[in-house]
């Protein structure tokens, strides 16, 4: 299906609370009397347009990426795997298209999975938890302008006894002040694996505090795809131990650097009151726009961002641009 930038889609969604751990973890096939998540074509499209983008090293300049086709590969993926359902009210609901899938092997069904739930998770953050920005973080994590890594936790597993090392959350949430957060481990299926979802708990529950701040939501996200319906549901678990240092301005740079690459690649416009890039890959929508003072930033960035001490003169300008509003892209 073709998703429309100014059209409205839901898919049902479900808060669970009767799970704080791994141990007793219920999966029911449909949730109890479920609502929905609304979003905007154009929202969905933001999401996947900033999402999981591979960056560009300090330690491996030389590295060249085409993002259009990083970003053409995710949004025709959507596209091809995700159709379109219009109830009798006129609301439209998505789910999986069976006679697009029908015909991929567990590989490809698993990468769509993953990009759905990351996709899905992202959107629940900002429109249910009310999230300004989120941040892909496991991949933050592994880059070399990340200065605070998680020091691994470890459990040891209760059939083998053998430890296993814990793997970062996927996602960090960011409210407009820079100063509140949360933890978001996202996962989409077609097939329910218990095991899966336990580990994805222990993932989130493992964080204490963010920046000492130990007031933060911890949850996992997991979106059941099927051809019926795509069904969102979020746990809350409880706290663990490790507390996780982050600088939010640094974080957001990383993630947004590489849209910047993406207008070298297609050419930069502006008029009074954006500057903007004509997208022609994909069908749905037409621009992509920053306000000029976001774009002007990253603009200047460009030039010293594998430079790490040269980067201190953006802070401050970082948090001011996201108070304006100003910081994000939007999509017509």
């Amino acid at each position: 299906m073709i998703l429309r930038a100014n059209e409205v889609y839901r898919i049902k969604y479900q808060e669970d609370t009767d799970c704080k751990t791994g141990k007793n973890l219920v999966m029911n096939a449909t949730p109890h009397n479920p609502d929905y998540l609304e979003f905007k074509g154009s929202e969905l499209y933001e999401v996947i347009m900033v999402m999981g983008l591979l960056p560009n090293e300090r330690n491996n300049p030389a590295v060249s990426l085409s993002r259009s086709n990083e970003i053409s590969f995710k949004l025709h993926m959507v596209q091809l795997a995700l159709k379109k359902t219009t109830d009798n009210l006129g609301n439209n609901y998505l789910s999986l298209d069976d006679d697009a899938m029908k015909f991929l092997d567990s590989s490809e069904k698993a990468a769509i999975s993953y990009w759905l739930g990351m996709f899905f998770a992202t959107l629940v953050a900002i429109k249910e938890y009310n999230f300004w920005s989120v941040v892909h973080f496991a991949r933050f994590e592994q880059s070399s302008y990340c200065r605070h890594k998680i020091s691994k936790n470890k459990r040891r597993n209760p059939k083998t006894k053998k430890i296993i090392k814990m793997s970062s959350p996927d996602l960090v949430a960011i409210d407009n002040t820079l100063s509140k957060y949360g933890v978001f481990e996202a996962k989409g299926y077609q097939i329910f694996r218990r095991r899966t979802m336990v580990n994805a708990i222990d993932q989130v529950q493992q964080i204490k505090s963010i920046n000492s701040d130990p007031d933060i939501k911890r949850i996992v996200a997991y979106s059941r795809l099927n051809s019926s319906a795509i069904t969102l549901r979020t746990k809350d678990p409880t706290k663990g131990k490790i507390k996780l240092e982050l600088d939010a301005e640094d974080a957001l740079l990383w993630q947004y650097m590489p849209l910047y690459d993406l207008t070298k690649e297609l050419g930069i416009a502006k008029d009074n009151r954006y500057a903007y890039c004509e997208i022609d890959f994909v069908e749905g929508f037409e621009v992509l726009k920053f306000h000029p003072e976001f774009y002007g930033l990253l603009q200047e960035a460009s030039d010293d961002y594998k430079n790490e001490k040269s980067m201190k003169k953006y802070k401050g300008r970082i948090a001011d641009l996201v108070q304006k509003d100003y910081w994000g892209v939007k999509v017509e």
